[in-house]
């Protein structure tokens, strides 16, 4: 009798397990990141990882991250070949692509001497959690459940 009570209950106990993993969410973090330094703290807890979203499976969380990176990269590749195209029409002679040229040098020497190299860096990371990349924050999807998230806490 009391081994079938043990059953029971050990049977009970993986249902419930099964249960709270299934209805786990899961957690699209991204690490600190110091943005006057372009430094990206993924050396830090996970626990002190902000959250960017909570979705309901593992490819919800994955595919909102890879959309946020394709569009992050579409908008900088529109930003740079609007540059591109500025310039050449500053140098046909266009006043407002030649006032958006010399305003954007402006930020830029502005920028670069208050931070010497701070276009040519890109961003540095201080640990290896994440893949890297040079223009992007990454994110990492967990499960709300995972340990790691009440570490450091």
């Amino acid at each position: 009798m009391k081994s079938r009570k043990l059953l029971v209950a050990a049977a009970f106990s993986c249902l419930a397990l099964t249960a709270s993993t299934a209805h786990a969410g899961w957690y699209s973090l991204t690490p600190p990141v110091d943005p006057f330094k372009l430094v990206v703290d993924d050396a830090a807890a996970i626990s002190r990882w902000l959250n960017r979203g909570s979705f309901d499976s593992a490819r919800d969380c994955e595919d909102a991250d890879q959309h946020e990176y394709e569009v992050t990269k579409r908008m900088e590749a529109n930003m740079d070949r609007r540059e591109q195209q500025d310039a050449l029409k500053a140098k046909n002679g266009d006043k407002a692509a030649k006032e958006r040229v010399d305003f954007r040098a402006k930020m830029h020497a502005e920028a670069e001497a208050q931070d010497p190299g701070h276009f040519e860096c890109g961003l540095t990371y201080t640990g290896d959690q994440i893949d890297h990349d040079s223009g992007f924050v990454p994110r990492l999807c967990v499960t709300s459940d995972d340990p790691r998230l009440r570490e450091g806490r």
